[in-house]
């Protein structure tokens, strides 16, 4: 089938063909589609814990970050489920509800998981094909972004290093495991 036909009116599909190196998202290399699910998965449970801080009695400026970090994070997951093919949207969010701290413990678990992830993308941009890199590093941006706006809200230097560290995945799972986000031992 034709590209035009096969794009019909869907603008974003070819766009988000185009992306991906001219092949059609169902075609994503395995590699891609492993790490792009993987990544996915962070951001529902990063959408799922900034929606649930609305239940936390957070101070203003925290409750501002959590609220616009969900419409951010939100994106990025209808993103990344074009581009696995995923269109499981909010029933695939987490519950978060039981690792939720008290509200004098948001700030420090949500910088934690913050920089977790924002490790996951450093982490795993190199393992990705070219075509893939080119969205994956959009979204790194903003959680960047993100990260050096919680660590001003929590009183830390936004800007603690010239570059970031890469993690694992084993690592970040670690991270969430003692935050109480993932299972296993």
């Amino acid at each position: 089938m034709d590209r035009r036909r096969r794009c019909g009116s869907d603008r974003f599909g070819c766009a988000l063909e185009r992306l991906c190196g001219g092949k059609p998202v169902w075609a994503l290399p395995a590699q891609d589609k492993r790490i792009l699910t993987y990544l996915l998965s962070l951001e529902r449970l990063e959408v799922a814990w900034h929606t649930a801080a609305a239940d936390i009695e957070l101070g203003s400026e925290l409750a501002g970050y959590a609220q616009t970090v969900a419409q951010h994070d939100s994106a990025h997951v209808s993103l990344l489920e074009n581009l696995v093919g995923d269109r499981r949207g909010k029933s695939a969010l987490p519950d978060v509800s039981d690792a939720l701290p008290s509200a004098g413990r948001f700030g420090s678990d949500a910088v934690s998981i913050k920089e977790a992830v924002v490790a996951a993308y450093i982490g795993q941009s190199g393992n990705l094909t070219p075509g893939a890199v080119l969205d994956i590093a959009r979204i790194t941006a903003v959680e960047a972004r993100h990260a050096s706006w919680l660590l001003d809200i929590v009183g830390r230097l936004p800007a603690p290093s010239s570059a970031d560290t890469a993690s694992s995945q084993r690592q970040v799972t670690a991270v969430l495991r003692r935050l109480g986000l993932a299972k296993g031992g």
